[in-house]
């Protein structure tokens, strides 16, 4: 197992992470060390060995370019689903589900948009996306050691940068501490990698945030239906494109929920946007003509 990228990233980071920060740098560091372990230890009693763990997880991970991934949409779903917008962090969400609901945790796919040419996303364990958040509580930082490495070399060999690529990683091994005891789970992550905005129709003509967002969100969505996602998790907003064009942003969204491709897969959709002003902007922004349970 190789540490050292993840191991010299933290070591970047402690010089500039700020005081809200110091708390997720403890945690990063106090994950590094169980990994480099290999064993995790639940109570005095009992410990898990970690690598078979990862080394399933492995097994089941996807990465390719969106046109090449494998459709395993329903095509039998009852074609209803239902919208949550919550007022809370991807982190937050994904803490609470791990300690009070863990059947909802093992079917939730949390998804985190980024640009296809910002790889050291995939290594800082401080952000507060899914990404960080995961990369600090669970064995993700293993499986990114073997991803980030095939996802380099995908990212070397493809010369097309209009196209959106996903990385699917179903049956991470979740762990974290409250009050003395350490609860295991499993989740599932999906990053969608998309190209800067003026790639998008190739260079060849200007797109307006109308297209460029519909573009990212539709691709977006269509992927986590192709892998199955049963319901999805995702602060719409954490992709910074989108956070600049909230209203066409939720336009796309709603649309794209919509999608029969999407009713028939995704039973829910949650929503976490922490920003207070945001929250309530985009519930009153969400087009309630359509038919879906706003929370």
């Amino acid at each position: 197992m190789k540490l050292d990228n993840f191991g010299t990233t933290i070591m970047k980071l402690l010089e500039m992470v700020s005081r809200n920060q110091v708390s997720r740098t403890d945690v990063a560091k106090n994950n590094l060390k169980i990994l480099k372990k290999g064993i995790l230890v639940i109570d005095d009693e009992k410990s898990v060995k970690i690598e078979p763990k990862t080394k399933k997880a492995l097994e089941d991970v996807v990465i390719t370019n969106l046109e090449g991934l494998t459709n395993n949409s329903k095509l039998d779903g009852n074609g209803t689903s239902a919208v949550s917008f919550n007022w809370e962090s991807i982190h937050e969400n994904l803490a609470s589900r791990h300690f009070n609901d863990s059947d909802s945790l093992k079917d939730c796919t949390y998804v985190q948009i980024i640009s296809k040419k910002d790889i050291d996303v995939l290594k800082d364990m401080t952000s507060d996306n899914a990404i960080g958040s995961l990369l600090r509580t669970s064995n993700l930082p293993d499986i990114m050691n073997v991803v980030g490495e095939k996802w380099e070399k995908l990212m070397a060999d493809n010369k097309d940068n209009s196209s959106t690529y996903v990385i699917y990683i179903p049956g991470i091994f979740t762990y974290m501490r409250e009050l003395g005891k350490t609860v295991t789970n499993y989740t599932n992550l999906l990053i969608v990698a998309v190209p800067p905005v003026k790639l998008l129709k190739d260079g060849i003509e200007k797109i307006t945030p109308k297209e460029a967002t519909s573009m990212i969100v539709s691709d977006t969505l269509k992927a986590a239906a192709y892998v199955g996602a049963k319901e999805v998790c995702i602060d719409p907003f954490s992709y910074k494109y989108l956070k600049k064009h909230i209203e066409d942003a939720l336009d796309a969204y709603s649309v794209g929920c919509h999608h029969d491709t999407y009713l028939n897969t995704v039973s829910k959709t949650t929503f976490c946007i922490p920003n207070d002003r945001i929250h309530i902007a985009a519930k009153n922004l969400w087009n309630k003509d359509m038919e879906v349970t706003i929370f």
